[in-house]
């Protein structure tokens, strides 16, 4: 209560010692501030180098890509909550024409953006402005080139790139997203990968490992010993006759006969005896995890079937992809969209994959025709939105035609239609009488 109340009567202090509250402190944020510069984690270039080679940030890269390649827009929102869209708003230009570099595309950007913000926690992009002093320019940067601010230097960023020059960016031209460390939420962030930091380290251990196995490290697969006693001479003898016998692949499999004692010694385990392959595949599914992500999603659908693909499609759009949605329109409606003159009631927001309803639509409609609930023109109208097809003005079975036109029900349609007798002129049966046809002819015998 008295820290509280120290929070509240900070102003009147700061107006009994004659200093203006407003112009000298920012009340309770001076408080968090460092009083010296935090640079960046001794680790963060390292994470940044392990991105590019180890197969266990492939989640990562699935995530990022997902949500760069998806196109967001501005709205404007009402009193009522409906959104309405805005055309050619300059934010969409800053965020898919980021800066002059050509090769830096809009997707690149936001993709580098996201990835440095699953592995550290931290994502930082400088703003340059325009004559009007808006935003025209961003460019993302790797968290480890920046030093955020401290009390002693409160109002800038220091960014140390890497051709060695530094610079000094005020905090309204940094866009600067973190994700807070529950041990310290005021200093730097801290990746949703880094938790599994041995993990990674460990399954990267293994790849080097097999790597040297089959390079060869120098580490002989057995050792013979010789009975003591025996000279140099004999046992390279020894040795030469080995590979003569043995060596090759014409001579694999041979078995060996010696006329003297030998003590074998084997020095290699083999990848299936130190279970490395399982071993890697529950690293692999850890991560998976970690995340929230389906397996199917990875590509792994070792005991997956259509439904399963279908339910982890809805899962890692509801449950992993809409809430890095919600994070990175938030920190761009509040941080760039603001920026813009008139900007008060718009918001950015991504336009976000809706849910596929085909196959519960499908099924729904079966149920409702088989029971009865649907007649086979209604069946036919909800197949064919969900097709894209016009399956209305098709004939059924009986050569009923079923068309917009017709509102008539289905009895016509549940009986064949009845065909109309057809004379056939050379059937005598019509014609015959008594032994004589029509024309008076007698009946052939």
């Amino acid at each position: 209560m008295d820290t509280i109340q120290g929070f509240i009567n900070l102003g009147k202090y700061m107006k009994r010692l004659g200093k203006s509250s407003k112009d000298d402190t920012n009340g309770v944020a001076d408080y968090f501030l460092s009083k010296r510069s935090e640079p960046p984690k001794r680790d963060s270039k390292q994470w940044l180098d392990m991105y590019n080679k180890n197969p266990r940030f492939s989640p990562v890269t699935k995530m990022s890509l997902d949500i760069a390649t998806t196109r967001g827009k501005v709205v404007r929102v009402d009193k009522s909550g409906k959104e309405e869209e805005v055309k050619d708003h300059p934010l969409l230009d800053l965020l898919y024409k980021p800066n002059e570099e050509y090769h830096i595309t809009g997707t690149a950007s936001l993709y580098l953006s996201q990835v440095y913000f699953l592995l550290k926690g931290e994502s930082f992009g400088i703003i340059e402005r325009d004559l009007l002093n808006q935003p025209k320019y961003i460019w993302f940067i790797p968290p480890h080139w920046v030093t955020l601010p401290s009390s002693e230097q409160p109002d800038h960023y220091t960014v140390n790139f890497s051709s060695g020059y530094t610079a000094y960016v005020q905090k309204e031209d940094m866009f600067y997203r973190k994700n807070p460390n529950p041990s310290d939420p005021t200093g730097r962030g801290v990746g949703r990968v880094e938790s599994l930091g041995d993990e990674i380290e460990t399954d990267e251990y293994m790849a080097k490992f097999a790597k040297r196995f089959f390079f060869n490290d120098a580490t002989p697969n057995i050792v013979i010993t010789a009975p003591e006693g025996t000279q140099d001479d004999e046992i390279k003898q020894a040795e030469r006759k080995w590979y003569q016998k043995f060596g090759g692949f014409l001579n694999s499999s041979k078995a060996a006969f010696l006329n003297w004692e030998a003590k074998l010694h084997v020095l290699n385990t083999s990848n299936r005896e130190m279970d490395f392959i399982e071993s890697r595949k529950f690293y692999r599914d850890l991560v998976i995890q970690h995340f929230g992500i389906p397996p199917e999603i990875m590509g792994n659908v070792e005991n997956s079937n259509k439904a399963t693909v279908v339910a982890a499609r809805d899962i890692y759009r509801n449950e992993v992809l809409d809430t890095m949605f919600i994070e990175f329109e938030e920190a761009i409606t509040h941080q760039l969209l603001k920026q813009y003159k008139d900007s008060s009631k718009l918001k950015f927001v991504f336009n976000r994959e809706k849910e596929d309803k085909t196959e519960t639509v499908i099924k729904l409609a079966e149920e409702g025709f088989k029971n009865g609930g649907l007649t086979l023109k209604e069946y036919r109208k909800v197949m064919g939105d969900v097709l894209g097809y016009d399956l209305e003005d098709i004939n059924d079975d009986y050569g009923n035609s079923i068309s917009r036109s017709n509102s008539d029900d289905l009895v016509n349609i549940k009986e064949p239609r009845k065909e109309e007798p057809v004379e056939d002129n050379n059937n005598e049966d019509k014609n015959y009488e008594g032994g004589k046809d029509t024309n008076g002819q007698e009946e052939r015998s």
